[in-house]
């Protein structure tokens, strides 16, 4: 989980990220994507989703043990996430 964490705080300093599955699965498709945080809340149907096109892309996927409330406090967002990238 920490490693998770630390890999995030430098993705938000340094790289471009997408926030919302939507975003994160139209990434995923055009092969733009780098690193996934999934929360400990996303929807089991879009964490399946997410995970099967990262791993056919060879993407990093980190399951932090944050609710979509505290993830969406750490990137200093005013609303919920439940799934962050970064591009590559």
């Amino acid at each position: 989980m920490e490693d998770g964490v630390t890999e995030l705080r430098t993705a938000l300093k340094g790289g471009k990220t997408l926030f919302g599955v939507e975003q994160i699965l139209k990434g995923l498709r055009k092969g733009e994507i780098a690193q996934v945080f999934l929360s400990s809340t996303v929807a089991k149907e879009s964490r399946e989703t997410i995970v099967s096109y990262a791993k056919s892309d060879s993407v990093q996927v980190f399951e932090l043990d944050m609710a979509s409330d505290a993830l969406g406090v750490f990137c200093k967002r005013p609303f919920l996430i439940s799934v962050v990238s970064v591009t590559k």
